[in-house]
């Protein structure tokens, strides 16, 4: 129990340092622990004297917070006696600012996808005009704006691969399968972008790295049957297409694939 006091004492000497930060929720939990501290474990007077300045100190920064003033009007006061109550009082504090905390962050998440959305919107304005430049000048800012989205980098490699700039669509899908290794339809594209840049060492790496984890994925069966197709690996495109065709009968074109590839042989 001796750490857990060491521990609240430390966080309640933080609230003003929190509320600076704009950090108003673990402002607020640190004077809960205190107070369910106080009303849950018998206290030394010497230790009760120190928390209830404490408490008196972190309520004095809350009050004189713009934000929580705004959030909650009502003067949040300490009164021997009457723990509970404040108890109570900054439960719903509490609430109110985590229910606010969570409508920022859904505002936040709004706002930046728009501007994803729009961006991705403007690149490919300037990929139909054939400004190529311009189109790697917008996808490259968003990009760099927001350098861990996985989903947005694979969304511009299908922009440059949907114009037949495949360099830099395989530049964007390696980045996006690099974030997240799981993205098995980015290694798809990714493959099909080497694949017409003539790399098909690499492509098939890329294609090896996603079968397991889609071992019955016919669609990367296929498209890995292509690269040894234009690789001139014929015995490797039979392999493949055929995997692909005796998983699904209805896979006419892996099956046609195959037949291609053995008369080559």
């Amino acid at each position: 129990m001796s750490q857990d006091i060491v521990n609240i004492r430390k966080q309640a000497k933080m609230v003003g340092s929190f509320l600076r930060q704009e950090k108003p929720v673990p402002a607020t939990q640190a004077v809960i622990a205190v107070l369910r501290l106080m009303l849950s474990t018998p206290l030394m007077k010497a230790e009760k004297d120190e928390f209830v300045n404490l408490i008196k100190e972190a309520l004095g920064h809350l009050n004189n917070d713009p934000m929580i003033r705004k959030l909650y009007p009502l003067e949040l006061l300490f009164v021997h006696g009457e723990e509970k109550r404040l108890f109570e009082e900054m439960q719903e504090l509490l609430d109110v600012l985590k229910e606010a905390t969570m409508s920022e962050a859904e505002e936040i998440a709004k706002t930046m996808a728009a501007r994803k959305e729009a961006a991705l919107e403007k690149g490919q304005k300037h990929l139909d005009a054939k400004d190529y430049d311009s189109a790697r000048s917008v996808f490259g800012d968003i990009s760099n704006e927001f350098p861990h989205d996985s989903q947005l980098k694979s969304n511009i490699g299908e922009k440059f691969l949907g114009n037949g700039l495949y360099e830099d669509a395989a530049d964007y899908f390696t980045d996006a399968v690099t974030i997240d290794p799981n993205a098995l339809h980015v290694y798809n594209r990714l493959g099909i972008a080497l694949r017409k840049l003539e790399r098909f060492e690499v492509a098939e790496d890329y294609f090896k790295k996603a079968l397991p984890l889609a071992p019955e994925d016919t669609n990367l069966m296929f498209n890995l049957g292509r690269v040894y197709i234009d690789w001139g690996k014929w015995a490797m495109a039979v392999e493949f297409g055929e995997k692909a065709y005796a998983l699904n009968p209805n896979f006419t074109e892996a099956l046609k694939l195959a037949n291609f590839a053995r008369k080559k042989l």
